[in-house]
């Protein structure tokens, strides 16, 4: 079971906020708009998801404080809005138009933004953790340690690692996946994960992500033909747009293990900072719980090593489908990576 903190309350901008800083706005519709209005296959899949791993689920739009007949802009209705001397710029990014599709596919009801109140056991996140360890602030690493565990016993480093490899253990378990995950600031220092942009990816996970390298390119219908002309049906998605879902969902998928792990290492630095004491091994108690619980053990171990070895490997560079926000995120935490690998896999064995 995932450690999520409950949402207790969300409410969505006021207008007139959207309006002053330029966000997705919400807009008056009919009632017969609304009631032909539903959520596609991914969202309902999403939902079941969320309720399976007992994950606040979608929020209805009056829950959010705006009016019955109201719905929100999908985005590329917002960006349709923007002020012509901004859109050219936007159009210039390379995958930016397929972007806005796929995120339209993926939350076909369009885009909220708002703010929603969370309980946490702690109110600090790796990333506020990250940061003074960074600037070297000894004295508020120190602040920080002491009010997440009293003492800041050894006990707190190896617990957090059990939580986190339990984590991990449901999110693949399910074929499950979080595209923002990538950011520190999603996790707690009591082992939340405080960001519910929740993918299950099954379906990309059983296709070839090299199949761009070995199709034949046909026409727009959506349908590629790989090594064996298996026709993939894709919906609205071209080719390379399949091409690039599919790596994009496994890197998602597998490095996420990797990612979550390397949390333990910001932990680690900050006990290191303040001259704590660090357990011996602490990455076993991560280990030991991801194996404990993680199905079909042999084939997903050797699934995790291999992309390690494909995104975090001795090239000396992160690769570029890692994405901005995780390279970032990840750059300096390769030996550990590397080390972890090791580890995971003489345990694994």
């Amino acid at each position: 079971m995932l450690k999520i903190p409950p949402i207790v309350g969300i409410q969505a901008c006021p207008e007139e906020f959207c309006l002053r800083y330029n966000l997705p706005l919400h807009s008056e519709v009919s009632e017969e708009f609304l009631t032909g209005l539903r959520a596609s296959d991914e969202d309902d899949m999403r939902r079941g998801n969320y309720g399976k791993l007992r994950i606040p689920g979608l929020v209805r739009m009056q829950e959010m404080g705006v009016p019955h007949s109201t719905r929100f802009q999908t985005w590329a209705e917002y960006f349709s809005t923007l002020p012509p001397k901004e859109l050219p710029t936007l159009l210039d990014i390379p995958g930016f138009q397929a972007a806005v599709l796929e995120e339209d596919r993926r939350y076909s009801l369009g885009a909220a933004f708002g703010q929603a109140t969370r309980i946490l056991e702690n109110p600090f996140r790796i990333s506020d953790l990250a940061h003074y360890v960074d600037t070297r602030d000894a004295n508020s690493v120190k602040l920080i340690l002491y009010y997440s565990r009293t003492n800041c016993n050894d006990s707190y480093l190896l617990s957090y690692a059990a939580t986190m490899g339990r984590n991990v253990a449901g999110l693949m378990n399910e074929h499950l996946a979080n595209h923002l995950w990538s950011h520190r600031q999603d996790f707690g220092l009591s082992g939340e994960m405080c960001d519910e942009a929740i993918n299950d990816v099954t379906q990309n996970l059983t296709r070839d992500d090299c199949v761009e390298a070995h199709s034949c390119w046909g026409d727009d219908s959506g349908q590629i033909c790989g090594e064996q002309r298996e026709q993939i049906p894709v919906g609205g998605l071209r080719a390379k747009e399949l091409a690039s879902s599919i790596m994009t969902d496994k890197v998602k998928f597998y490095s996420q293990v990797y990612l979550l792990a390397s949390n333990m290492k910001v932990i680690e630095d900050a006990r290191r900072l303040v001259g704590y004491e660090v357990p011996d091994r602490y990455e076993d108690a991560f280990i030991s719980q991801f194996l404990a619980l993680l199905q079909n053990r042999e084939a997903t171990i050797a699934a995790v090593l291999s992309w390690g070895d494909r995104l975090f490997g001795e090239s000396g560079e992160l690769p570029q489908s890692l994405g901005v926000r995780a390279k970032n995120t990840m750059r300096g935490f390769e030996q550990y990576v590397s080390d972890f690998a090791g580890r995971l896999r003489t345990m694994g064995s």
